[in-house]
């Protein structure tokens, strides 16, 4: 590693802690001005328990909605504080220049499945706020055709493409859970029910499972 990228993952770490910093600190704000709020606007008339509950409601209000929102402002910054190292998992040395067309081809394919992951893991911070996740490039498989899919567990996939009709200007991003049985591929719009899905898929799994371990002792 030479001392420009040490110095610029070192630049990359302290943007990250600082703006995770700010975050935390805009959330207790917003908390605090939720429960003064919320204290407030509770009639005189209310006992003090029940003033101090209308005020922790409105903190926690505040608290969430602020953070949902700075979560969607700084996801740029994230990106760009990002410190793993910048190369693809596609290709471990500077692409030469294709002899053949042939070549030339191939090399574009792997760009786009790159380019693919890549845009899965940027844009997975809408499903995985936590970005623990989901939001690990290296765990996304690009395709040619600007797809992507995340293996969650044998036979069952987190799916992602861009549908440029989203809204006839810029595309949206469409994640599904997808599984090797007949069911269609569910939208996925949080990890929550993500994990209620491959809850459902793990207790269907596990039955199949000792159906087939019931029969083979039939026999």
């Amino acid at each position: 590693m030479t001392k420009t990228s040490l110095t610029r993952r070192i630049a990359r770490a302290i943007g990250a802690s600082l703006t995770e910093l700010g975050i935390n600190a805009l959330t207790w704000i917003g908390a605090a001005l939720g429960g003064y709020i919320g204290f407030g606007a509770a009639p005189d008339s209310w006992a003090t328990g029940w003033k101090a509950a209308l005020a922790g409601i409105g903190a926690l209000a505040f608290a969430v909605g602020l953070e949902d929102l700075l979560d969607d402002v700084v996801a740029p910054l994230r990106r760009l504080a990002d410190t793993r190292p910048t190369g693809s998992r596609y290709s471990t040395e500077p692409a030469t220049a294709a002899a053949t067309a042939h070549e030339g081809l191939i090399q574009l394919r792997e760009a786009a499945c790159a380019d693919a992951a890549s845009r899965a893991a940027a844009d997975a911070y809408r499903v995985d706020r936590g970005q623990v996740l989901l939001t690990d490039v290296d765990r996304w498989q690009g395709y040619p055709d600007g797809t992507a899919s995340f293996h969650l567990a044998p036979g069952a996939y987190l799916r992602y493409w861009r549908d440029s009709n989203a809204d006839g200007i810029t595309p949206g991003m469409v994640f599904t859970f997808v599984t090797g049985e007949a069911d269609n591929p569910v939208p996925v719009t949080d990890v929550q029910q993500l994990q209620r899905l491959m809850a459902d898929y793990a207790d269907r799994a596990t039955n199949s499972e000792d159906d087939t371990d019931t029969a083979l002792k039939a026999a």
